[in-house]
């Protein structure tokens, strides 16, 4: 059992899980099937409200290499600044946005085919799954990732990476975090106005999207803020739900003026916390809720350390589809950049593009030991410069599976690596 600075409130009730009986009520599943019927009906009924969508060029310097890279977007800007924040360290429009209809799309990409690197189609559910094939990458706008909570503590722990115990846990001893539970109108206001709205602007910047306070405080009131206190001061904070044996993370906030140091501790402290918590409730899992769909980003990769899973939102978006016409240097030093996580139907795929070197066997296990998800139903690695034979005979040992791509012969001026 881990020794939380000697604080036994802060440890768990037992060794074992609370044995709790959940009882899910008629009018509970009918409220939940309901929900999820309605989620469908509003995606169909934007793909039907919004039957033109933007056509932009753009060119710039892509963020990591310098080097040109011209883009065609279409859609409605739901993605915009999340792609291009992973695009561009800066970019101009070519040609300014013009509206075509949603079901003429096809012709803008005849188009524009030998006047741009990469092709970026951000469309609602229905016309996604029209234009999906097989020359593009089908990136799900956001990832769900789930804690699945052992029944004892110490099968708990053993699912945190070796690091999350090293540093995390030392920065929740290091600062004396405890956490109380809340249902306090006057908290939920101040985790609105001074947590909630600072930390989505220090985190996502132009990408942010703040939800307005009315709808905030109505979802405070289904559930219970989980505060994280450090000297009576609270440094971070957490909406949780809890509905039988699930708990979810709906919102979290911590404070604008917060060090750094201090920021990453309370955030240890919350997940710590939030695991505890839903172990001593008796609690089968901890959703984690969404993220950006990249192996490398901070919050995949964070949510990752504590033992989460990966699956596809259940909420029916249309996906971001990603086409590479060109593979100029621009192109590839972007995806080299970006591991996607991918939609192969309804399986979860990882794809990851290796240009430095020819890839080995050592490289490629280090990779997967360090990039390696639960949920994740195969890996594909496209390796721009060929990989050895060791590198393909350990590959296909393994599971999930690893599938290893040879890029070297395709030409830069017709690319079609999704199609290999």
């Amino acid at each position: 059992m881990d020794k939380l600075d000697g604080h036994s409130e802060l440890q768990p009730v037992g060794l074992e899980k609370p044995q709790i009986e959940f009882r899910t009520g008629w009018f509970q599943r009918i409220h939940r099937r309901l929900g999820t019927y309605m989620e469908h009906a509003w995606e169909l009924s934007a793909s039907i409200r919004r039957l033109h969508a933007d056509v932009l060029v753009m060119r710039g310097e892509e963020k990591h290499s310098n080097h040109s890279l011209s883009s065609l977007y279409v859609g409605h800007y739901d993605n915009f600044a999340f792609m291009n924040n992973l695009l561009y360290k800066n970019f101009v429009v070519d040609e300014r946005p013009t509206k075509v209809p949603v079901v003429s799309v096809g012709k803008s990409l005849e188009r524009y085919r030998d006047k741009v690197d990469l092709f970026i189609l951000d469309l609602e559910f229905l016309f996604c799954n029209w234009y999906r094939n097989a020359d593009f990458l089908s990136v799900p706008q956001w990832v769900r990732q789930k804690f699945i909570i052992p029944n004892t503590w110490n099968g708990v722990l053993e699912k945190f990476r070796k690091n999350t115990k090293k540093t995390d846990l030392r920065k929740i001893r290091k600062y004396k975090f405890s956490y109380r539970l809340s249902r306090n109108e006057r908290d939920f206001n101040v985790f609105y106005e001074s947590l909630y709205v600072p930390y989505l602007r220090r985190r996502f910047g132009d990408e942010v999207i703040i939800e307005p306070k009315w709808k905030v405080l109505r979802q405070c009131r289904k559930g219970e803020l989980m505060q994280i206190v450090r000297s009576g001061e609270v440094v971070c904070a957490g909406l949780l739900h809890k509905s039988g044996d699930r708990l979810a993370y709906v919102w979290v906030g911590v404070p604008g003026d917060i060090d750094e140091d201090m920021f990453q501790g309370a955030f240890s402290a919350l997940y710590y916390f939030s695991i505890l918590y839903g172990y001593n409730s008796g609690c089968r899992e901890i959703d984690f809720l969404g993220s950006r769909p990249l192996l490398n980003d901070g919050v995949f990769r964070y949510k990752r350390k504590w033992g989460t899973f990966v699956e596809r939102s259940p909420i029916p978006r249309g996906d971001i589809l990603l086409n590479p016409i060109r593979l100029t240097e621009g192109v590839k030093s972007f995806f080299a950049h970006n591991y996607f996580v991918s939609r192969n139907g309804d399986a979860m795929c990882a794809n990851v593009f290796y240009v430095k070197e020819e890839l080995d066997g050592d490289v490629l296990a280090g990779f997967v030991s360090e990039h390696g998800t639960p949920g994740i139903e195969e890996m594909r690695v496209y390796c721009f410069k060929g990989f050895t034979h060791e590198a393909g005979s350990w590959a296909g040992a393994q599971k999930p599976r690893i599938r290893l791509i040879d890029v070297s012969r395709i030409e830069s001026t017709e690319a079609r690596v999704f199609r290999l």
